[in-house]
């Protein structure tokens, strides 16, 4: 099963806006905007639009650290069938 890294969360307050941006950068993630929420500060890396148009239709939450989360698409793998 392939998967894409549609986004990164970090959670708030334990990371201020400028030590969420260095963490992405060091985690040599794509910093476009930030959307920040009550808990999280939000990077996106790729469109939920683009990865479902490539077959990516399942989405899951991987907690990375208690601080940090990824949110995956994955998708599944086609079964050969041999003659």
């Amino acid at each position: 099963m392939s998967y894409q890294i549609q986004s990164v969360l970090l959670k708030r307050p334990y990371f201020s806006e400028q030590e969420a941006i260095q963490t992405i950068k060091n985690m040599g993630g794509k910093i476009r905007k930030i959307d920040i929420t009550e808990h999280y500060y939000r990077f996106r890396q790729l469109e939920p639009h683009n990865l479902t148009k490539r077959g990516y239709s399942e989405v899951r939450t991987k907690e990375i650290t208690p601080y940090i989360s990824f949110i995956i698409y994955y998708r599944p793998e086609k079964l050969k069938v041999e003659p």
